[in-house]
């Protein structure tokens, strides 16, 4: 139930198409608002104003106890990260 909720809810924010912004509408910070919709905490509650990074989330979201799978997408066209590079 909460997989889907949180595909859904990143869909939506897909579809929004909202301007990218650092601190509001970036990979990561989508990434963690969606997480802490369905309650897993994916930022240092300390940094209120500084953008999420990408590091920062794999570090906080590893520490969860609910983490299904840890993937790892190695960069690259060899890796088939893509076709087209």
């Amino acid at each position: 139930m909460e997989a889907d909720k949180l595909q859904a809810d990143l869909d939506n924010r897909v579809t929004a198409g909202k301007k990218y912004d650092l601190l509001s509408n970036s990979c990561s910070t989508n990434t963690a608002q969606a997480l802490e919709n369905i309650g897993i905490l994916a930022h240092d509650p300390r940094n209120i104003q500084t953008p999420i990074t990408p590091a920062e989330l794999l570090a906080v979201v590893s520490k969860s106890n609910r983490v299904v799978e840890r993937r790892l997408y190695p960069k690259g066209w060899k890796h088939g990260a893509s076709t087209n590079w």
